[in-house]
């Protein structure tokens, strides 16, 4: 019962300061920089004003959270399907991409390589992002992680990318398997076990 009051005292103090606190995202859409969120939609109360004014809960989300959300905001899907899709969804990917979805995943791996980011960090580097009618949209400022240009800015980026690629495609009824990396073939064979 606390929780559920702490999250409508929230909700109202939100459109008491909503006014206060006007920023622009990358394509200069002005909005409330309240709805900048690590992770989260705003269809759940787990949004953070970037000044820490209010936040119902200020724990920060990492890498792989990010992507997942922002998949599921681009796509409505459940980002688990494309975990082992292919030769190049989800980690250690080879071969020969065997359709859209997988040409996606290969597509954000190259990116990744090339992004400002030390090796393995893209899968812990908080960024700000928004979710607005189904379009991720990656913030101007990420903080104390750095400005455009930065590790954060171009994970942002290349995650925003994927979820747009994806967003062409149907979402996966089934797992689609690899054959042309015996490695990852195997890898997606132990992935029906999991």
């Amino acid at each position: 019962m606390k929780r559920l009051i702490k999250v409508l005292m929230g909700y109202l103090c939100i459109s008491c300061v909503a006014n206060m606190f006007r920023s622009a995202d990358t394509a200069g859409n002005m909005f409330n920089k309240m709805e900048y969120f690590e992770g989260y939609s705003l269809k759940t109360p787990r949004f953070l004003i970037r000044n820490n004014t209010f936040s119902t809960w200020n724990r920060t989300k990492r890498g792989v959270i990010h992507l997942y959300n922002i998949i599921t905001c681009a796509t409505g899907c459940d980002p688990v399907k494309y975990k082992g899709y292919g030769c190049f969804c989800g980690f250690l990917g080879a071969g020969t991409p065997i359709d859209g979805i997988d040409r996606c995943c290969k597509q954000h791996d190259t990116c990744y390589e090339i992004a400002n980011c030390p090796m393995y960090l893209e899968y812990f580097v908080p960024y700000y992002w928004k979710c607005w009618s189904n379009v991720p949209f990656c913030a101007l400022d990420h903080g104390e992680f750095g400005a455009p240009g930065s590790c954060a800015d171009m994970l942002c980026e290349c995650d925003r990318a994927l979820a747009v690629c994806l967003k062409q495609y149907s979402c996966p009824d089934k797992r689609a398997f690899c054959k042309s990396s015996p490695f990852r073939l195997i890898q997606n064979l132990f992935m029906l076990f999991t």
